[in-house]
């Protein structure tokens, strides 16, 4: 998996978080998320988002969650963002101001 920031730096208000699988408080979703090396997280007062790096070529990442995820570009690379309680129980996405750049944006 190749990570668009050349310098490893992750986006303003994100880090890196190796092995994403153990964030998640559902075993199902643990197994589905077993192949993933690395994504980012942002944590706030209700739980956390989960960004995975988006490519085409490559299966959809955590295909169990595909109806409660949504694309964003962060510092010009797509992502495909799920948002988690803090127990890492999926919740529905509520977008609240930005996360990363509009959809519609190029």
């Amino acid at each position: 998996m190749a990570y668009p920031f050349p310098d490893n730096r992750p986006p303003e208000g994100w880090q890196w978080v190796d092995c994403p699988a153990r964030l998640l408080g559902d075993s199902l979703l643990a197994q589905s998320a077993s192949h993933l090396k690395r994504a980012l997280t942002r944590k706030d007062e209700q739980g956390f988002f989960l960004a995975i790096p988006f490519d085409t070529k490559a299966p959809f990442p955590l295909c169990p969650l595909f109806c409660l995820s949504w694309p964003e570009r962060l510092n010009g690379a797509w992502y495909i963002l799920f948002r988690f309680s803090r127990k890492g129980w999926p919740e529905f996405p509520h977008i609240s101001g930005a996360v990363g750049e509009a959809m519609g944006e190029a």
